[in-house]
């Protein structure tokens, strides 16, 4: 990403107009995309520190259901993933983008959770009692107590019902067991839903300020400075 990174710098102080480009525009010219709903810092160029998430994806009881333990910078390869991993609708995010497809140089390491899924799926699904991991599983949906139960884990250790400020979580089970849900997200795999198409970034890692969005039209409102590099890159 060095030679990208070269690039967006010597467009810092351009005075070119900004653009308005559609999603899959931009799509085809970067390879990896986060949305914010506020804009990170006074710069247009922002390092990602890799953290576990504030608010893990949690099951029908509050109990977290994903690896919350692995620091990380989620990321998604279009637009329309990393939208629809938000669960925004109508709203308008900062748009951030990184690795170019235009420059063979470019190689930001990415961790693809559909590429895990079928590993997290086989050590988490417990099926004779219809507990299989995954988002939107019929005939009824995941929930952490049938795995604790399933490896014989003790369920009043583990039990918030009585407080509401517990959470159950998997970075609270004993090593071996908490290693099961390394790298694990539910929404991963297939479904009746389209899979998430999450990917992971696991260091530090500088992206660009491209501009603000929003699925109304699915178009960008590309930076000054953006519209420059982009153009460097058609």
């Amino acid at each position: 990403m060095k030679l990208l990174l070269e690039r967006w710098r010597l467009f810092a102080e351009s005075e070119e107009e900004s653009i308005v480009l559609k999603w899959d525009e931009v799509d085809s010219i970067f390879k990896i995309f986060h949305l914010s709903s506020v804009k990170l810092g006074t710069e247009d160029e922002h390092e990602f520190t890799p953290r576990v998430p504030r608010f893990p994806m949690q099951d029908n009881t509050g109990a977290v259901i994903e690896d919350d333990f692995t620091k990380r910078v989620s990321v998604a390869p279009t637009i329309r993933q990393a939208y629809d991993a938000l669960m925004k609708k109508g709203v308008k995010l900062y748009l951030y983008a990184a690795d170019s497809r235009k420059l063979n140089t470019d190689n930001v390491k990415v961790l693809d959770l559909g590429a895990e899924f079928e590993k997290c799926r086989q050590k988490l699904s417990n099926p004779e009692m219809n507990n299989i991991y995954g988002a939107q599983v019929k005939p009824k949906p995941f929930e952490l107590q049938y795995y604790l139960m399933a490896r014989d884990l003790d369920l009043e250790r583990y039990d918030s019902s009585e407080d509401e400020f517990k959470t159950v979580k998997p970075s609270e089970l004993p090593r071996q067991f908490m290693m099961d849900w390394k790298n694990c997200v539910p929404d991963a795999g297939a479904s009746e839903v389209a899979p998430s198409g999450e990917e992971w970034i696991l260091e530090p890692t500088n992206m660009f300020f491209i501009g603000e969005t929003d699925d109304n039209n699915e178009t960008v409102e590309i930076t000054k400075r953006a519209s420059n590099l982009i153009d460097s890159l058609r």
